[in-house]
């Protein structure tokens, strides 16, 4: 549960800066902080979906393909996992969903999108169609079911609200804050090379976290998994 506000962030900023801490800035007003902080949120979303994740239950659309906005998810950049089934009144939960590869499918059983109605079994989804995933079998448009997906952090109003990302990110949202101040177009703030070296800071707090999440992503795992025989509802595989 994220517990920093935006003003410790710019705080800090403004002692590396040497600009009036504690409230608002001379060179670096507050106004433009509060910017480079809602900016570096998105940011660190785009590098990282896991930074900002949601969990939330919603009738599928019937058919197999599935879109985050159809869905009721306006804030939704990428679908991350179909955890599980759950019946029309969503309170009920129902199997769980395999992910897979499409390719796995598409070659067992090229017919699969015109199949019978029924329970999720498997999901399927491309990095270059992030809001966008599809169901096997596919959706009667009655049933419901558990998706988790990575949302655009919401805009703060001023620099006393808390930040949406976990605290982890602090750090990260600073360096993002400073490349943003050292970037300034005037002669006595724009410093190019100290805002480059800010942003990498930033990419590489980001990073670091990154490599570990795709050392723990089961779904990286189960791509390479083309084991069973597609289209088989009776072990799930």
């Amino acid at each position: 549960m994220p517990s920093i506000t935006a003003q410790q962030i710019v705080d800090r900023a403004w002692i590396i800066l040497q600009d009036t801490n504690g409230g608002s800035g001379v060179r670096w007003p507050s106004t433009e902080q509060l910017l480079w902080v809602n900016d570096g949120q998105r940011e660190v979303v785009i590098n990282l979906p896991s930074a900002y994740v949601k969990t939330a239950i919603a009738t599928l659309t019937a058919g197999t393909r599935q879109n985050l906005a159809t869905l009721g998810f306006t804030d939704g950049i990428q679908f991350m996992k179909f955890v599980r089934n759950f019946d029309a009144a969503g309170t009920a939960p129902g199997r769980a969903v395999i992910v897979k590869p499409m390719m796995w499918l598409d070659e067992q059983r090229p017919t699969w999108h015109a199949d019978a109605a029924g329970d999720a079994i498997h999901c399927f989804y491309e990095a270059n169609d992030p809001k966008t995933f599809y169901v096997w079998p596919k959706a009667d448009g009655t049933k419901k079911g558990e998706i988790v997906y990575s949302a655009a952090p919401p805009e703060m109003a001023a620099l006393g609200n808390t930040i949406s990302l976990d605290d982890i990110y602090a750090n990260a949202l600073q360096y993002y804050v400073l490349f943003r101040s050292f970037s300034k177009n005037a002669t006595y703030t724009k410093a190019p090379q100290l805002a480059a070296a800010y942003y990498q800071l930033f990419l590489q707090s980001l990073g670091i976290k990154d490599q570990r999440v795709k050392a723990l992503d089961a779904n990286l795992q189960m791509l390479s998994d083309g084991a069973g025989v597609a289209g088989s509802q009776a072990g799930g595989g």
